[in-house]
């Protein structure tokens, strides 16, 4: 056989896609992303409609997870976290010292409404996008939330300042002191508490309700605004002052006032003001007193208007105004300061003249006030509480005078009344109940002026009669006061002045009306009582009555209506009649009884019920029982029987 000759194996490269092929992956991919994409869209749209109105998947607030959580159930959950915190005593470190301060008292406190609020709108703000990003990130991460605090700024600051001051972080008030000898006292550097840090810090723990205890309260390191320099220069400048005696002559030359080292000393202050700020040398006028007082007491004297004067007769004459003089405290303060940079350390005692306001000497003596025109007085217990206000009112209103044509309201003069006013406490009609109020009293003058104003003839602008009647004044015509109402007022309407003057002592008042009427005359007439209103009946409960037992605490008075009427005859011959209906209110008859006898529908019902007797007890007095005090039982109430 002849050799073969071998030949090369023949191999195929593979060759390039088809473009068909191409189009058809890319066509899957494509299917693909959009699927995925569309999936997604409705997992988010599926997953909003279902937690409309709850938390969003994956929002985590205190360490849970609030995702599905209803509005109600996370306002529940928030307020214990919330009443937690808030009632936990934070414990704080200022300094070198620790407290431990409840959140309320610095006026923080977690906001249950507005975390709840935060919590359901997370994921829920901005555009699609924005949300979408929301949704797909919490696939991978929680988003975690804090409480919301809210602050009282107010209370947070004066908290703040509390503690500043009890953490001993307060500035040293450098000036000059007296304690023997002048001293200063130099200013030192100091720390105060940042604010608005502490405010986060706080604001911080709470949102994250920690537990933790030690919070550092951020500190501010201050320097003083006041130089040691400025203390220096105050102190040799008071030095001065005290290093020998000063002297202050009247301009007369007649008065010498002398002031002593030492006391000059001992009256030295100093305070800081302005801004910026710097230090001011005073002198104490409470501190001079010694000094000044004796000669205050000889030399000034208030200033006063032209007044009357009535004399035991009853003749009228006319007091003429005076000029006043004073010293004038704020002047004499810088003429000791002046007199002590002179060689003579003498300077000028400064006098200041105070002219009169009101009536001058001429008009009081054109206005015509020729005599007693009328006069009415009232009784009154000795000693009570309520004649202290009465005698006060009348000692101001004492030589008061009305020109012609002039109103005059007893509010308006007094003003309010209170114990810094020098009124005191006493029993006053408080929407128809007796309280004691400061100024209690006053309508017993009002009352004795009205009736002297009345009876002169003279308009009754404003008057309002008591609610209850006082057998200490007349029916029908008196007046009571309260501030800023009622009031009482009336009008001068003579062509005449019209002086008021006022006698009391310990168990009447009396009020004097001086001045010309033009020959007015009065007739006063009151009507026989009708309406007549029986006292109706409150129970207060006692427990410590048995049932069967009540016992009258206030014994009431029927009520009842009387017209007024007031004939004014001038001296022309004319007449004016002036009526008016005034009504008295009846006073409860006020009975105690065991709280079962309340009947039910009265104020105090309790509903208790009462123990079986063994016998059927009495009826409690009801209503009718008493439509007449007569006919109150015997048994029950004796106190009624056979009062007229």
């Amino acid at each position: 056989m002849g050799d073969e000759t071998p030949t090369e194996a023949t191999t195929s490269e593979p060759g390039p896609p088809s473009v068909g092929g191409a189009r058809v992956a890319g066509f899957w991919l494509g299917a693909a992303v959009v699927g995925l994409a569309l999936g997604l869209l409705l997992t988010f749209a599926a997953e909003r409609l279902s937690g409309q109105g709850k938390v969003l998947r994956g929002v985590v607030l205190d360490g849970r997870s609030l995702g599905g959580s209803d509005e109600p159930a996370l306002r529940k959950w928030a307020s214990g976290q919330a009443q937690v915190v808030n009632q936990k005593p934070l414990e704080l470190v200022v300094g070198e010292r620790s407290f431990q301060v409840r959140p309320s008292e610095l006026g923080v406190e977690i906001d249950v409404a507005a975390t709840t609020e935060r919590a359901l709108a997370a994921g829920r703000m901005g555009g699609l996008g924005s949300q979408l990003g929301f949704w797909f990130g919490r696939l991978f991460a929680k988003h975690e939330l804090t409480f919301v605090v809210k602050r009282d700024a107010a209370k947070f600051e004066k908290k703040t300042a509390e503690l500043q001051g009890a953490a001993l972080l307060l500035p040293i008030e450098p000036g000059v002191f007296f304690d023997g000898e002048l001293r200063a006292l130099y200013p030192e550097p100091f720390s105060t508490i940042d604010r608005p840090a502490f405010a986060a810090v706080v604001d911080s723990h709470l949102a994250r309700a920690a537990q933790g205890a030690g919070l550092q309260v951020p500190l501010i390191a201050t320097e003083p605004q006041i130089t040691r320099a400025a203390v220096e220069a105050k102190l040799a400048q008071a030095r001065q002052l005290a290093r020998a005696p000063l002297v202050l002559v009247s301009a007369d030359g007649v008065e010498r006032l002398h002031f002593s080292p030492a006391l000059l000393a001992s009256a030295v202050r100093t305070r800081v003001d302005g801004s910026p700020s710097q230090l001011l040398l005073e002198l104490s006028l409470e501190a001079l007193a010694p000094v000044l007082g004796p000669i205050k007491k000889r030399l000034e004297k208030p200033a006063h208007p032209a007044g009357f004067d009535v004399d035991a007769q009853g003749a009228i004459s006319v007091v003429p105004s005076a000029t006043g003089f004073r010293i004038d405290e704020g002047v004499l303060l810088s003429e000791l300061f002046r007199a002590a940079q002179s060689s003579e350390r003498q300077g000028l005692l400064p006098l200041r003249v105070e002219q009169p306001v009101g009536l001058t000497e001429t008009e009081a003596a054109g206005l015509g006030v020729r005599g007693l025109v009328a006069q009415f007085a009232t009784r009154h217990p000795c000693c009570e509480a309520r004649v202290k206000n009465i005698h006060s009112v009348a000692a101001q209103i004492d030589g008061y005078v009305l020109r012609p044509g002039d109103t005059f309201s007893l509010n308006q003069f007094l003003g309010p009344r209170t114990g810094e006013g020098g009124y005191v406490e006493a029993p006053t009609i408080v929407r128809g109940k007796m309280k004691a109020t400061a100024g209690g009293g006053i309508s017993q003058f009002a009352t004795t002026l009205f009736n002297a104003v009345f009876d002169g003839g003279y308009e009754i602008v404003q008057r309002q009669p008591h609610s209850f009647y006082f057998s200490r004044y007349p029916e029908g015509l008196e007046a009571t006061v309260s501030f800023p109402s009622p009031d009482l007022i009336f009008k001068n309407d003579t062509k005449s002045g019209l002086l008021i003057k006022t006698r009391y002592d310990a168990t009447s008042i009396r009020v004097l009306i001086y001045g010309d009427n033009e020959g007015r005359r009065v007739e006063r007439r009151v009507s026989a009582r009708s309406h007549i209103v029986q006292p109706p009946l409150e129970y207060e409960p006692n427990a410590d009555l048995l049932p069967d037992e009540s016992k009258l605490v206030t014994r009431g008075q029927v009520g009842w209506s009387v017209m007024t009427l007031r004939i004014l005859h001038y001296a022309d011959g004319s007449n004016a009649e002036q009526g008016r209906e005034v009504v008295y209110q009846p006073k409860p008859h006020i009975v105690q009884v065991h709280p079962c006898r309340i009947p039910k529908g009265m104020k105090a019902y309790t509903g208790e019920t009462c123990p079986e007797p063994e016998e059927p007890p009495e009826e409690p007095l009801g209503e009718e029982t008493l439509a007449s005090e007569s006919e109150a039982p015997a048994q029950l109430l004796p106190e009624l029987q056979n009062k007229p």
